[in-house]
């Protein structure tokens, strides 16, 4: 299920071995060409089966969670994706597989949308209850 991640065991412990990418929605996908790293942020509706000692406790209930995930070394990246900027793109199907020193990550969304990556190294960089708030623009 997690296999292409490093620390996989982050996911496995919250959820054990449910599918976080089912019905999941697709937050945040940027892409750093000169360093070859993707970043993405997913927030999966799956039950928190262990929920970590340092998230929110003002929020009792996990009906959904975030997760930020950094995939390095992009050998290959392949997308039909221009912009989600006009909403989240919910997840259908995909997921991450590793097959002979190779990962890779398929996502497939609504209306036709995908997303596919060959990386080296995979990590979980965070996980939350609350969404991250992006930092507010100034324009000069």
């Amino acid at each position: 299920m997690f296999a292409g991640i490093d620390n996989y065991f982050i996911l496995e412990n919250m959820f054990g071995k449910a599918d976080v990418f089912a019905g999941a929605e697709l937050n945040m996908l940027n892409i750093f060409w000169k360093d070859d790293i993707v970043r993405l942020e997913i927030k999966t509706f799956q039950k928190v089966l262990n929920r970590p000692k340092r998230w929110d406790i003002r929020k009792e209930s996990c009906d959904n969670s975030f997760i930020y995930i950094t995939l390095q070394g992009i050998s290959s990246f392949e997308s039909n994706m221009v912009s989600i900027n006009n909403g989240l793109l919910k997840i259908i199907s995909g997921g991450i597989k590793a097959d002979n020193n190779k990962n890779q990550i398929e996502l497939f969304f609504e209306q036709g949308w995908f997303f596919k990556c060959v990386y080296m190294v995979g990590r979980i960089q965070n996980t939350s209850n609350i969404q991250r708030e992006e930092p507010e623009r100034k324009v000069f």
